[in-house]
């Protein structure tokens, strides 16, 4: 009688061991799977910042109005990097502690271009420009096939690219 329970036993103690075993397969799988993916989303948010770098003068400008039109938290160095003179005008002007519309972001935008390059712009310019950049970045992302960007995946890169920085 002693031989069958230890027989019984036996059988359900392996059947728990494969079934642990199995679970951590599983646990083991996910995590190479999480590593993969956040791997290839800064492999993405990189190819973003290589990208930005093509756009010459303009890139640290097309940063900052990206930026501040993705509602994405802007720094110092942003705008040092665009304009040196009227920095704490542009950062006044660009005040995201206030709810703006897409609108009225495009009319700051424009008195942020008249101030720093001396220039007389409408904010409907700003919105073709930086719509035109906006093409023109997702179609350099996009052009070797390796991925589909769209506007929307273009502003989650931002943010990465933001919280990578």
């Amino acid at each position: 009688m002693c031989c069958e329970f230890i027989r019984k036993e036996k059988k359900h103690w392996n059947q728990l061991h494969e079934a642990t075993e199995k679970v951590a397969e599983l646990n083991n799988n996910t995590s190479q799977y999480e590593a993969e993916k956040e791997m290839h989303f800064k492999n993405e948010a990189k190819r973003l910042c290589n990208a930005m770098r093509f756009f010459n003068g303009e890139s640290a400008k097309l940063s900052l109005f990206l930026k501040y039109y993705l509602d994405i938290p802007l720094s110092e160095a942003d705008f040092s990097a665009y304009c040196t003179n009227q920095q704490e005008s542009v950062q006044s002007y660009l005040n995201q502690n206030m709810k703006t519309s897409k609108g009225e972001k495009f009319e700051h935008l424009a008195k942020v271009v008249n101030l720093v390059e001396e220039k007389e712009v409408k904010s409907d310019s700003v919105r073709m420009w930086l719509n035109s950049r906006m093409n023109t970045l997702l179609n350099r992302l996009n052009g070797n096939g390796i991925s589909s960007h769209n506007q929307e995946s273009l502003s989650v890169l931002m943010e990465m690219m933001h919280h990578q920085s």
